[in-house]
């Protein structure tokens, strides 16, 4: 750690020309998941009521998600540099936080009155695949990012050692 930080100090400019990188990789971020997003319609089960069926299966608040991509690659950044083990504690607290979250909070009932239950099952498959899609692609990819920003900053002190 100490070592992490005394390159640091020594290449501030570089460090944070690292940090930039890696807060404007939110846009790339958000092009890779919008294809998982609301633009993607999970058609309604049949007997299900369209308008509802579309406001359960909205993606909710996604400036929300935003910030927290953005918090997530600054905690990636900064604990593979000094705690690796904050990383792993991370992941596995947001693991067990979307455990909870999709068994309680998200719990769809096993079957609706008059709706078909094979294209209920259908409809169910489709919503979660693309929540646990979204999940699993963000994560990943403000992972990838921070390692890449991690990468560019070795790679600027190392061929620009002025930075």
């Amino acid at each position: 750690m100490t070592n992490n930080l005394n390159v640091i100090t020594d290449h501030l400019f570089a460090f944070f020309l690292a940090l930039l990188f890696l807060l404007a990789e939110g846009p790339l971020i958000s092009a890779l998941l919008r294809p998982l997003g609301n633009g993607e319609k999970i058609p309604p089960p049949r007997g299900a009521k369209p308008d509802v069926w579309r406001q359960i299966t909205a993606i909710q608040g996604p400036d929300g998600g935003r910030w927290i991509g953005r918090l997530e690659r600054l905690l990636f950044f900064f604990s593979i540099l000094f705690a690796p083990t904050v990383t792993i504690a991370w992941l596995a607290f947001k693991m067990a936080s979307k455990w909870e979250a999709w068994t309680n909070l998200y719990r769809v009932p096993d079957a609706i009155r008059r709706v078909d239950p094979l294209d209920f099952l259908r409809a169910r498959v489709a919503w979660g695949s693309r929540i646990y899609q979204r999940f699993l692609i963000g994560t990943s990819a403000n992972l990838i990012a921070s390692f890449v920003g991690i990468g560019l900053f070795y790679w600027l002190i190392e061929t620009f050692p002025c930075l």
